[in-house]
């Protein structure tokens, strides 16, 4: 499968099966897959430009690329993502990445402290 996410000027109608964002003068159609069941979402920071994060509802899991690496200590990108989470509004319970085996996501809300 393929995700597209499109930037265009904030003027024309959402494509269907998508969500529309304004972001500095800016649409991005964000697409939601599954009936609602899967997101997709911007992660934004300044390591992590134009990196999407999964985000499956009803398991409230997170998959979040190759952007959190480790939960040994804090690093830039598992703030971003946990910036990008609490931006987004999304709840996850538990988070997985290339690099990181299923972990529970107050792991990464501690290392924010």
């Amino acid at each position: 499968m393929s995700v597209i996410l499109i930037a265009t000027q904030v003027t024309g109608e959402c494509p269907k099966g998508y969500i529309k964002a304004i972001q500095e003068g800016f649409a991005l159609w964000l697409m939601i897959l599954a009936g609602g069941a899967i997101s997709l979402h911007p992660i934004d920071g300044i390591g992590s430009e134009v990196a999407l994060m999964g985000y499956l509802v009803a398991d409230r899991f997170l998959w979040a690329s190759d952007f959190i690496q480790t939960v040994a200590e804090p690093t830039a990108y598992a703030s971003e993502v946990w910036r990008a989470v609490q931006r987004e509004g999304l709840h996850p319970e538990r988070t997985a990445a290339e690099h990181l085996p299923l972990t529970l996501w107050s792991k990464i809300e501690e290392l924010q402290k």
